[in-house]
């Protein structure tokens, strides 16, 4: 629990000084690419390689103007590096090197940025799509954003699965959420049926809580929403359960519900209720109306 908590407040909370998105080319391989950068000029982002759409974990420092980049794979193994003299987030055109972690290749990168996804007041812009970490099977997904100017931070108003290789649009589906940047997509088997649906991140709230849509994948591999509704689910393949943590009052209670799916709804098991203790230095059962 507690390191689910430090997670959520780190993706949160912490402070994006820019999001931009760039394409170009990796010696002559095409590659899009995503670049969070933050107040203390770390970076975090995401690049594919248009042949193949899927997602490489970067992260880096920008140090004297200089952003090094490494890339890892899934196990967290470094497969590249990559690094921009001069380097500026206000700059449209950058030109750096991908080397090999043996330092035996070393290849151009040249890239424009297709845009940056702006917040703040009296600011505008519409329809612009973000690449998503996750994917499923044959499938990768983008977010599409758009920035009204009464609203500081842009809403998510539709969630895009394209094919892969082929770049072939699958499905649009409708939405309006709030974004959680190259991460507001998850997969998963939500209904435990043996297939794999998706998430979409919906809101954050007070304290840790947050909520998610939840899509389904039908007989016809088309994504339905589930109507799952909850703040904080966690999904259980071996018990097939789902648990809802709701938090209160500063952290000083919460509840936790559990349930089973019984065909594709949610159904009430159990629920309880934990008040935190200062005596005892941790969470006790109460009665339910203590959480009330």
């Amino acid at each position: 629990m507690k390191a689910l908590l430090l997670l959520l407040f780190t993706l949160l909370y912490s402070s994006t000084y820019a999001q931009s998105v760039y394409t170009g080319t990796i010696d002559k391989y095409p590659i899009e690419l995503i670049l969070n950068i933050y107040s203390d000029d770390e970076i975090q982002g995401i690049y594919v390689y248009n042949s193949n759409d899927e997602p490489i974990d970067i992260s880096g420092t920008i140090k004297n103007k200089v952003l090094s980049i490494l890339e890892k794979d899934a196990n967290e193994k470094v497969t590249g590096k990559m690094v921009f003299d001069k380097f500026s987030a206000k700059a449209t055109q950058l030109s750096g090197t991908w080397t090999n972690p043996s330092g035996t290749k070393t290849f151009k990168i040249t890239l424009t940025k297709k845009y940056d996804l702006e917040e703040g007041e009296d600011i505008t812009w519409n329809n612009r799509e973000l690449l998503q970490e996750a994917t499923s099977g044959n499938q990768y997904f983008k977010i599409v954003l758009t920035k009204a100017k009464e609203d500081y931070q842009a809403r998510v108003k539709a969630l895009k699965v394209y094919e892969k290789k082929t770049d072939k649009l699958l499905q649009t589906i409708a939405v309006d959420c709030q974004p959680m940047g190259f991460n507001s997509v998850e997969t998963g088997d939500f209904n435990f049926d043996g297939q794999a649906d998706i998430s979409l991140f919906e809101a954050s709230y007070a304290g840790a809580n947050t909520s998610s849509k939840y899509f389904l994948v039908d007989g016809n591999g088309q994504y339905k929403d589930s109507g799952f509704e909850g703040v904080s689910l966690t999904f259980d393949a071996k018990t097939k359960r789902i648990t809802e943590v709701n938090q209160c009052c500063a952290g000083a209670q919460y509840t936790s519900t559990l349930y089973k799916v019984v065909n594709n709804k949610m159904v009430k098991l159990e629920q309880h209720c934990f008040v935190y203790d200062e005596k005892k230095q941790d969470y006790l059962e109460r009665k339910l109306k203590d959480c009330q």
